[in-house]
């Protein structure tokens, strides 16, 4: 994997804030950028996220992020393992 933004690469790194802990990511923007539009504009459009070079993804799960970040940088993706469902949920409608 490509390495990770050092400080002195201030201008040429994003920070993603991630799930519910804010876990920090540091990206290469490039990298991101040329995902998707979406990310041109989120890294260096007109939104807030570009002046402040991070992005708060609070609602986004660790694991999945790391599956993007794998994908941006290798072209490859691993599916992360579903979470455990309630045990209660296994029994929903039985009754009916």
């Amino acid at each position: 994997m490509d390495s990770i933004p050092s400080e002195r690469d201030s201008d040429t790194r994003f920070i993603f804030l991630v799930g519910p802990t804010a876990t920090e990511f540091v990206v290469h923007q490039a990298v991101f950028i040329r995902l998707a539009q979406y990310f041109e504009t989120l890294i260096t459009g007109g939104w807030s996220e570009a002046t402040t070079k991070q992005a708060i993804w609070s609602d986004v799960e660790v694991p999945v992020f790391e599956g993007l970040r794998r994908f941006a940088y290798l072209g490859d993706f691993d599916v992360p393992e579903p979470s455990l469902i309630d045990d209660s949920l296994h029994n929903y409608g039985k009754d009916y």
